[in-house]
């Protein structure tokens, strides 16, 4: 019986000890502060700022509209791909609004829920690029495939 209890033991520590050694922050769950300094962040966020329209090829989830405030809040419409009761090629759009604040490193967007607002799945952090009025978002977690990229244009 001793024998037992002391086997238990060493084997919870030994799972206890795996789990607390090992990592289980994902890109998504690491804040833009952490990476890029107040200044970085205040000077991404506003060369952002805009509105933007999808602008290339299209791979559901798409982000058909984003609009980033220089207040840091944002507004983004979402095709989900969802099509009920219709035949393909022949379905409008479904949109899903989300919006909230954002934030910008040199590298990640993140958005984030309004106060009180629930989270969706497309609020989070997406890398980016910016370049010539085209902002490139790619994001690899859920509901996003692996690989997902989408380049955006600013229309002001």
């Amino acid at each position: 019986m001793m024998l037992a209890r002391w086997t238990l033991l060493v084997g919870m520590t030994s799972l206890l000890a795996f789990a607390c050694a090992s990592p289980s922050t994902s890109a998504d769950d690491v804040p833009d502060d952490d990476i890029a300094t107040d200044e970085e962040l205040t000077g991404a966020s506003d060369k952002l700022a805009g509105a933007y329209q999808e602008g290339g090829e299209r791979v559901v989830p798409a982000v058909t509209s984003l609009v980033l405030e220089r207040n840091r809040t944002f507004v983004a419409v979402f095709d989900n791909g969802l099509r009920l009761g219709c035949r393909p090629g022949r379905c409008p759009p479904t949109g899903v609004e989300v919006a909230g604040s954002f934030s910008a490193g040199t590298k990640f967007l993140t958005l984030t829920p309004a106060p009180g607002a629930e989270r969706s799945p497309y609020h989070g952090r997406y890398a980016y690029t910016f370049e010539g009025g085209t902002l490139t978002l790619r994001r690899q977690s859920s509901p996003f495939r692996a690989g997902w990229g989408q380049a955006l244009r600013r229309t002001n």
